[in-house]
């Protein structure tokens, strides 16, 4: 697949499984975000990781934007 199909066919999850992220994976996911452009170049992303399911719905209640985060295995 090429970028400008990544691009056209890319869909937004609102249901989760419950089964746990590999760490690999999530190292990958981080380190595709680190890839990603942004202005000038400066290159500062930071990330956070949380699988903890309570700090999840602790983010959840702090943002009303986001209602699914308490239900993803993995918050990035």
């Amino acid at each position: 697949m090429n970028s400008y199909e990544n691009l056209i066919t890319r869909s937004s999850t609102r249901n989760f499984s419950d089964k746990p992220v590999s760490n690999d994976i999530i190292k990958r996911i981080v380190y595709a975000g680190h890839r990603a452009a942004n202005a000038n170049n400066k290159q500062i992303w930071k990330f956070a990781v949380i699988t903890n399911k309570q700090k999840r719905l602790d983010i959840k209640n702090m943002c009303p934007n986001g209602p699914y985060i308490e239900c993803a295995p993995v918050c990035v």
